[in-house]
């Protein structure tokens, strides 16, 4: 059997790049997938009382809130705060 086997080096650069784009997908599918849910599968009222009715599946809860905020922060201070390695190349003086 023959193991494939890939070695993969990123400069700081690229580790940004990725961390950034990583988590703009994973956001922008997050509420894509919300958004294409149909509103019909949603409208499953529970009755509460007498006069209190509520639906019974709210399908964006705070995590998603706080995913859509706290991802892209956390995603866009690791690119800025990660030093750069220039030693790849460059314009020499």
């Amino acid at each position: 059997m023959t193991v494939l086997h890939l070695d993969l080096e990123f400069s700081s650069r690229e580790r940004a790049i990725i961390a950034c784009s990583l988590v703009a997908g994973f956001v922008v599918g997050m509420w894509f997938g919300i958004t294409t849910i149909p509103a019909e599968a949603l409208d499953v009222p529970k009755y509460y009382g007498d006069e209190y009715v509520r639906t019974a599946y709210n399908p964006v809860d705070t995590a998603h809130v706080l995913a859509t905020f706290a991802l892209p922060l956390v995603a866009v201070y690791y690119a800025y705060h990660t030093p750069f390695d220039d030693s790849e190349g460059g314009a020499e003086e």
